[in-house]
């Protein structure tokens, strides 16, 4: 049963991982900007639900690979525009999904319609000697090649399907395990996403707090589940307010995006208990550090560069959960 067990998440993992490039295109814009619904050529992007089910491939580009015309522009605008004042984000002009500056890796390619807004440096104009330019995020399409677009389908699914093998091996034959499997494209999709335009949508994150709350709390009526569901919702509840402490405190450091993938994090890293949470909380900030260190180091970036948290809040929360599952 447990060699089933693997070999279904895997597959499941695979399904998962060639969907999600597709998603996470079309997520991939900046604050403000309506999602995308053409492919980088321009073409009007179809399939199921609304065109947002299926493989990250355009069908014009693959029949004749001519760009379209015009590109439709989408009517559906996700959140409200920051504004800037002097260069940093204030009060409620904030950028609710934004993620924290730090530094990150200067990507060279730049598209007209994607031009950086000013409003994206929120850091302090005296952490630097020299003024810098915004840093451009590139387009998630960084491939010359159509029909493909977004991310690189066949890396994110052998990705989606080892993670899905490794998490289901730590938690084995219980009831949390397809709560956790279900979760765990989802913080695929949104480390993807903050990693290309540093942005946590609302419309992933605070559904996705409240799937698991539902998720574990079925989890918690099978007899096998080692998990508690009360700690669950005390844990999201716990880790939300400490990033929102760290956000009061230093609001340049970090987006209020990471908070609210904050409560999705602690209600799973909740299941297993108090040092679950903690472990994934100081693995998150380490993975952060980390990361930051190394760029710094190498010189593949400054100070004001910016850097995205939430895959380094993801990259922890799921060491520590295979940890839990382990009961390590």
């Amino acid at each position: 049963m447990f060699a089933l067990l693997i070999a279904a998440s895997v597959a499941y993992g695979a399904l998962a991982g060639l969907l999600l490039p597709r998603v996470a295109y079309r997520f991939s814009v900046r604050s403000g900007q309506p999602w995308r619904s053409t492919c980088p050529q321009g073409h009007e992007l179809t399939g199921p639900a609304r065109a947002w089910l299926g493989t990250a491939r355009c069908r014009a580009c693959a029949t004749d690979g001519a760009p379209a015309p015009a590109a439709t522009v989408p009517a559906t605008v996700p959140d409200t525009p920051r504004t800037a004042d002097a260069g940093r984000v204030t009060g409620t002009d904030a950028d609710p999904d934004a993620s924290p500056d730090g530094p990150t890796i200067p990507e060279p390619a730049r598209r007209d319609e994607d031009a950086t807004d000013p409003a994206e440096e929120t850091t302090s104009q005296d952490d630097s000697e020299d003024d810098e330019a915004p840093e451009a995020v590139a387009p998630v399409n960084s491939r010359a090649t159509a029909p493909w677009f977004g991310p690189r389908t066949p890396v994110v699914a052998v990705v989606t399907a080892l993670l899905c093998a490794a998490l289901a091996a730590s938690s084995g034959l219980r009831p949390e395990t397809p709560a956790f499997l279900l979760l765990l494209p989802l913080g695929i999709l949104l480390a993807v996403i903050d990693a290309t335009v540093h942005r946590l949508p609302d419309m992933l994150t605070l559904p996705a707090a409240g799937a698991g709350a539902v998720l574990l709390g079925f989890a918690a009526l099978g007899d096998a589940a080692a998990g508690s569901w009360a700690t669950a919702l005390l844990g999201g509840l716990a880790l939300g307010a400490a990033y929102f402490i760290l956000f009061l405190i230093h609001p340049s450091g970090l987006g209020f995006g990471d908070v609210k993938l904050a409560l999705v994090l602690g209600v799973t890293l909740g299941w297993y208990g108090w040092d679950t949470v903690t472990r994934g909380f100081v693995l998150g900030i380490f993975y952060g550090g980390a990361y930051a260190f190394a760029l710094l180091s190498s010189k593949r970036a400054g100070r004001r560069t910016a850097m995205p948290l939430g895959p380094s809040m993801l990259a922890g929360s799921f060491t520590a959960l295979l940890l839990g599952g382990l009961g390590v």
